[in-house]
């Protein structure tokens, strides 16, 4: 006998549709639910755009600066009083600072809810730098990245930076690590374009690890550290560095380097009594070391 299906069962109100006992929308709870979207939305926009005009810009403060002066940074940020608080970008703000200061490692931005904008700045603090081909660089410490490049070495000597003297070979771009390269051969139409030619190569790095393994020895001794103001690299059998300003000591080869430094400590403790007449201490023979003061000595332009 044929029974009628009542209308819920005909059309699925109580059926699995989507899941066991789901049960669809009529369409005016469909139409319900986007209409509060809709107003939802609204109200977000309405209450974005009311506290960009109310919620302004009071003062701009600059945190961690200490090769850079505050103000400057302030001002560069380009955020200034009167500013709504949401029409910049925190980090287009950063990436312009970092591009225009190389000394700044990394910038973080706060909004405070009374107007104030805290610009937190972390500086490179461990720096060398170097000439070379006219041109000065600075140096991270840190991974050897150069951070920048000026036709003077005055402001690096500002910066508390160490002076680093590197071989001709040293292929230095800002924004890269130091490497070393070959040049093969020197082009004799243009030879400006020298360093198109460079080919940085394996065996290149092995041969001038010395310069490194230098650096390194001499960060590691603390009686030498934060008191040396450069080193000279470019030659391999006549390595020298500045202490004090006014103390040059020659080391010769690396050859038994620790030895050298151990006797170079050993001397200055013994010679050095306040004076800042101008020195040389020869370690290279460590079985013939001496000392002499000499004031008519031409120290090096980095020396002090």
């Amino acid at each position: 006998m044929f029974t009628s299906r009542s209308f819920n069962k005909k059309f699925g109100r109580h059926t699995s549709w989507g899941g066991r006992g789901y049960t669809p929308l009529w369409p005016w709870k469909a139409c319900f639910f986007t209409l509060l979207g809709l107003i939802s939305s609204a109200v977000l926009l309405t209450a974005v755009l009311l506290l960009g005009n109310l919620w302004k810009v009071t003062s701009v403060k600059v945190e961690g600066t200490v090769q850079y002066d505050a103000e400057i940074i302030a001002e560069a940020a380009g955020i200034t009083k009167g500013d709504g608080m949401i029409t910049f970008d925190r980090g287009t703000v950063a990436e312009k600072l970092k591009e225009d200061y190389p000394l700044i490692r990394s910038v973080k931005l706060r909004r405070k809810l009374n107007g104030s904008v805290v610009v937190k700045v972390s500086e490179e603090t461990d720096l060398y730098y170097t000439c070379h081909h006219s041109n000065y660089y600075i140096i991270s410490a840190k991974d050897l990245k150069v951070l920048g490049v000026s036709p003077y070495g005055v402001e690096y000597k500002e910066y508390g930076a160490m002076y680093l003297g590197l071989p001709e070979e040293a292929r230095i771009r800002v924004g890269d690590k130091i490497t070393f390269a070959y040049l093969p051969y020197e082009p004799v139409s243009a030879p400006e374009e020298l360093a198109t030619y460079e080919i940085v190569t394996g065996e290149a790095e092995e041969e001038y690890a010395y310069v490194w393994s230098f650096v390194e020895a001499v960060e590691k001794n603390d009686a030498l550290r934060g008191r040396v103001t450069g080193m000279e690299l470019g030659d391999r059998y006549d390595l020298y560095l500045v202490f004090d300003g006014h103390v040059k000591i020659r080391f010769g080869s690396m050859k038994e380097l620790d030895k050298k430094l151990e006797l170079a400590v050993t001397i200055l403790s013994r010679e050095l009594d306040g004076s800042k007449m101008p020195a040389v201490l020869d370690v290279s023979n460590i079985e013939k070391c001496t000392y002499r003061e000499d004031n008519e000595l031409v120290l090096p332009s980095w020396a002090g």
